[in-house]
């Protein structure tokens, strides 16, 4: 990416907080530069250019948008696809025990929806949490062999 798309990201940004929501048909491309360049220069260079906040908001926005104008989406459309830049040094790895992530949540009921997807989708209600900082770009579990 050049300078050039750094400047077109932050003139977008700045558009965006000035014409949200009413004037959707002029905010609908920006908000997919903005995501598809937030997501390459987090997936593919490892420099996030938005909080998770950020990007959730426009995303949500994004959403709203194509739900109120189907018609406008796009195969080429965050909302259609997931970002593909694979690390090379990473591989794919089943784990003993799935690693449930809690997606986006802003407030309590979240939380409880979390949890009752968890109990549905592990078949039982017996289940402990542990809560960490989160730290955004990879997931940690360990198994321990002989207190090793």
């Amino acid at each position: 990416m050049t300078d050039n798309h750094l400047i077109l990201f932050h003139q977008y940004r700045k558009e965006i907080d000035t014409l949200f929501p009413s004037s959707t048909e002029e905010v609908y491309p920006k908000l997919i530069y903005i995501i598809h360049t937030a997501d390459e220069y987090y997936y593919k260079y490892d420099n996030p250019l938005l909080s998770d906040y950020e990007y959730d908001q426009y995303f949500s926005q994004l959403k709203s948008i194509e739900s109120q104008h189907p018609e406008w989406v796009t195969p080429a459309s965050p909302t259609q696809r997931i970002y593909n830049a694979k690390r090379q040094e990473l591989s794919p790895v089943k784990h003993l025990v799935p690693m449930l992530s809690l997606a986006n949540s802003y407030n309590e009921d979240d939380l409880r929806e979390w949890h009752k997807r968890n109990v549905e989708a592990l078949g039982h209600a017996d289940v402990t949490y542990t809560i960490e900082h989160k730290y955004d770009g990879a997931g940690i579990s360990c198994v321990y062999h002989e207190n090793i």
